[in-house]
């Protein structure tokens, strides 16, 4: 029951040894998304931070994104939170033609 976590974030071990965190969330729930910058690495950890009761997470997925491409890799990289926690990223599309914007949820 993902729903008691009220707290978590996904962390990948880099070559060095050292984990880093690459995104965070504030609940979990029935076919929830969470985007992120690409990540290379061999390991990932959900790391549940804070929750109402012992949390049951049955799956976790991890899917690569083949159309989008985030604009970390730029200077411009606009993150920002807001009163639900969800975070809306800019992005920049395959072809490059255009900015677009897309609300990280999960």
């Amino acid at each position: 029951m993902g729903q008691r976590v009220s707290e978590f974030h996904l962390e990948a071990l880099q070559q060095d040894g050292v984990w880093k965190r690459v995104t965070n969330g504030t609940t979990i729930g029935y076919q929830r998304l969470l985007l992120f910058p690409k990540v290379k690495s061999q390991h990932l950890k959900l790391v549940i931070d804070k929750s109402r009761a012992d949390p049951l997470i049955s799956y976790l997925g991890i899917y690569m994104d083949l159309v989008t491409i985030w604009s970390s890799i730029y200077d411009d990289t606009i993150l920002t939170s807001h009163f639900n926690a969800t975070q809306v990223i800019h992005v920049i599309t395959q072809d490059n033609s255009h900015t677009a914007t897309s609300t990280a949820t999960m």
